[in-house]
């Protein structure tokens, strides 16, 4: 497991109220609050940062952005690396024949990408905040794939191993960081 522990930006992390509980199940949704982060210039540059660290000069290409707070933070870095990012919307953002649908995630709350965005031979980060179930980053990483690219790494700020989204994405051959992770019921 990598993963950079820092207890400081640990404690500026919080569940949202309605998250799932302790009990983990493939279904769990964990949503977390990293707005303390993001208020806190120290906080926000040692997080950016320590992502930096990771990726500067690495083989990726692209920074795909899933929706949330993590897809601030995922401009962030890839404003910091000088590498394009892509970002996950709703459907309905895109032009129906522009528009790349994400499969198998929340009927209720469907995502897509632009089409020209990815070209063979692509190096992709998948960027979150959270790692839970795995479950939204293992559609994007069924998008990206069909479009023939490759995806380099996934990353998020919290992990939540409890739920087995890393294990999920370790079964794929799709390696998983983070700055953090939380037992199951620590928040």
């Amino acid at each position: 497991m990598v993963m950079a522990e820092d207890f400081a930006l640990k404690a500026l992390v919080r569940r949202l109220s309605g998250s799932s509980s302790s009990r983990a199940t493939p279904l769990s949704r964990v949503e977390c609050d990293f707005s303390r982060i993001l208020s806190d210039p120290k906080a926000l540059h040692r997080a950016i940062g320590m992502l930096m660290q990771r990726y500067i000069g690495s083989e990726i290409t692209h920074i795909l952005a899933l929706p949330g707070q993590g897809c601030l933070l995922g401009a962030l870095l890839a404003y910091q690396l000088n590498l394009p990012l892509i970002s996950i919307c709703s459907p309905e953002d895109f032009p129906e024949d522009e528009r790349l649908v994400l499969p198998d995630t929340d009927p209720a709350r469907p995502l897509a990408i632009r089409k020209d965005q990815l070209v063979a031979g692509d190096r992709v980060l998948l960027f979150d905040g959270v790692i839970a179930t795995g479950t939204t980053f293992i559609a994007a990483s069924t998008l990206v794939r069909q479009q023939n690219a490759n995806i380099s790494e996934v990353a998020a700020i919290a992990d939540f191993p409890d739920y087995g989204g890393r294990q999920r994405l370790l079964d794929m051959e799709i390696p998983a960081f983070s700055l953090m992770a939380f037992d199951a019921d620590e928040l």
